[in-house]
């Protein structure tokens, strides 16, 4: 059995100072005439220039984003404030330009499966920037507790979006959260949703040896042997030990399932061996498991599903040669 442990992480990290600065032309006698129309936003802390931003960008501190998800905790989570949440993860981008902030409720969880072992706690996300790479946006995931291995699933209803070009004031944002949390429902909606899925995977038979073929269709491996370099390749063998030392971990206490597989695709997004953990790096890869989810369940219902045939040939001949440069298991994170 897959477990780790955790400790809440310091989230002042991510709440340094920026401003919203005027850009002003330089001339051989210093600073001269301002650039009308555009603005630069800048780290006070480092001192350099984070984005070039127009009139209608709306600058939405990290520490602000942070506070207005009290307003969706809540709507969401009955009888909690942001005050019963501790930070899970925080991860800055290097530039400092982007960020994004989990937090969890860590003794508030759901059991399902009637085991103990299989206990669920949702979490939220806050993705923030001030490089215009990301929209303002708070996602309800969820985290297997005993293994941590969380999951944004691919539903829209779960998330609120703004953009920071799209109001005009912190009032603004204040009254469209409030409005999109009282769409998205309570947390016991979100889960009888949850669930349901998690049980529709439970309940579809996937032998162990498929899983590097579907680990290489889920996250889209192609593998052009021309092209490969000695670090490629041992990138490739480092995700292929780490996918089937932890399938046999969990198809040896889940059963050979589609929910054991998927507790392979969200532990290898959470916790990817070959990538530097960054906030764009598992943010995505936990969405694509979340993704295929739903596409998942969707066509294995139709009545000429074949698993090989939805697999294809490209991640088949993937997955084999990955198999081919495991020299020895490659040791989880």
């Amino acid at each position: 059995m897959i477990t780790r442990t955790w400790e809440a992480k310091d989230i002042s990290k991510a709440m340094f100072p920026v401003e919203k600065q005027n850009i002003c032309i330089e001339g051989p006698y210093g600073r001269g005439a301002r650039i009308p129309g555009y603005y630069a936003i800048v780290d006070m802390e480092k001192g350099h220039t984070l984005s070039v931003v127009t009139d209608n960008y709306k600058l939405i501190l990290n520490k602000e984003a942070y506070e207005l998800a009290d307003l969706i905790i809540r709507g969401v989570f009955t009888g909690r404030t942001i005050n019963d949440f501790v930070c899970y993860n925080v991860r800055v981008s290097r530039s400092r330009g982007s960020c994004i902030i989990d937090l969890i409720i860590p003794n508030n969880f759901e059991e399902i499966f009637g085991n103990p072992n299989e206990s669920w706690i949702p979490f939220l996300r806050i993705t923030n920037s001030y490089n215009r790479r990301s929209v303002l946006r708070y996602e309800v995931g969820f985290c297997r507790w005993i293994c941590l291995n969380g999951c944004i699933f691919g539903q829209k209803s779960f998330t609120i979006s703004i953009r920071h070009d799209e109001l005009d004031s912190y009032d603004d944002y204040q009254k469209v959260i409030r409005e999109a949390r009282d769409k998205m429902g309570s947390i016991d909606s979100i889960w009888k949703t949850i669930i349901r899925r998690l049980e529709a995977l439970r309940s579809i038979e996937i032998s162990q040896s498929m899983v590097l073929p579907l680990f290489c269709k889920i996250f889209g491996i192609r593998i052009d042997k021309d092209k490969l370099t000695d670090a490629k390749k041992d990138s490739l063998a480092l995700r292929a030990g780490q996918i089937l030392k932890s399938a046999k971990e969990y198809f040896a206490e889940m059963g050979s399932n589609a929910y054991a597989l998927f507790n392979v695709m969200t532990d290898y997004a959470s916790f990817p061996a070959d990538f530097s953990e960054t906030s764009v790096t598992i943010h995505n890869l936990q969405h694509r498991v979340g993704r295929w989810v739903d596409e998942f369940i969707e066509v294995h219902g139709k009545a000429d599903f074949s698993l090989s045939k939805y697999i294809g040939d490209e991640a088949m001949d993937a997955a084999f040669f990955m198999e081919t440069l495991v020299k020895q298991p490659v040791e989880a994170n």
